[in-house]
């Protein structure tokens, strides 16, 4: 797609870019990318997108479900923390299939996360997580994922990687279907 893709048809549509990477991300190939506005109504789009894309990759229906929950959630989790709730911050979601891995790379440039918040605890009960400050969310993007990695910008921005292999999925990557 040309630079014309990048110029949303109607304000607030997801937008699709093309398979380049952007500069400075050690990404081998995208897939898809998408840029969209904070709104939460958005986000029913982008599970369609994202169970798409899964189950064009062999993905079992299941599995899917799973991750696109996961997904979701680290959605939600910009909108509401990163941008305050607020709608007009962007957030940009790619992805990716390789050969070992299906990986989900969201960024965004509100307030920068707190490692603290994002870190994985073992407890074994919702009431145990909501008694510790919340963050049942990112409790779940860890179950759901086999990697999920946060990188806080220094004064604005934030980006999470989640990696699901291949191997819990039976995904078969390759040519989505085209």
């Amino acid at each position: 797609m040309g630079s014309a893709a990048r110029k949303p048809v109607l304000q607030g549509d997801p937008v699709v870019h093309s398979s380049t990477p952007g500069v400075g991300e050690r990404v081998e190939r995208e897939d898809i990318r998408i840029e969209l506005a904070s709104d939460p109504k958005l986000l029913r789009s982008v599970r369609a997108l994202v169970r798409t894309y899964l189950l064009s990759a062999d993905v079992d229906s299941e599995r899917a479900s799973e991750i696109v929950l996961g997904v979701d959630e680290a959605c939600t989790n910009v909108i509401r923390h990163s941008y305050g709730g607020r709608p007009d911050g962007r957030l940009q979601l790619s992805m990716q299939c390789t050969d070992e891995a299906i990986v989900f790379r969201l960024c965004d440039s509100g307030d920068p996360v707190s490692l603290e918040r994002c870190a994985r605890r073992e407890m074994s009960t919702v009431d145990e997580i909501a008694r510790d400050g919340g963050g049942l969310g990112v409790q779940l993007m860890y179950r759901v994922f086999d990697s999920v990695n946060y990188s806080p910008g220094l004064e604005t921005g934030n980006c999470v990687t989640l990696r699901v292999q291949r191997a819990s999925t039976r995904a078969k990557c390759g040519d989505h279907g085209a």
